[in-house]
């Protein structure tokens, strides 16, 4: 699939296009580079859904992970993200 977050590096707000992944069921998170997950959303059947995050106060700059999990086929997909 085609995941595309943006823009990258970040500083307030990341966007996280599934519009080109196939159509199913997605878990969305945002992982901090100490392993918490800031994030996380569920996604039923998506079509071409874009996904808005407003940074928190509580995200300090660095590099983040955004992953992306098939629930259906329990495939993962990573993207690196760096905030400001």
């Amino acid at each position: 699939g085609d995941v595309a977050v943006y823009p990258n590096p970040a500083r307030d707000v990341i966007h996280i296009s599934l519009a080109g992944v196939k159509p199913g069921n997605y878990r969305v998170e945002l992982i901090s580079s100490a392993g918490q997950i800031m994030y996380k959303t569920e996604i039923k059947n998506n079509s071409a859904t874009t996904i808005n995050y407003m940074r928190t106060k509580s995200s300090p700059p660095g590099i983040y992970l955004v992953r992306i999990t098939d629930i259906d086929e329990g495939t993962t997909e990573t993207r690196k993200l760096l905030f400001e």
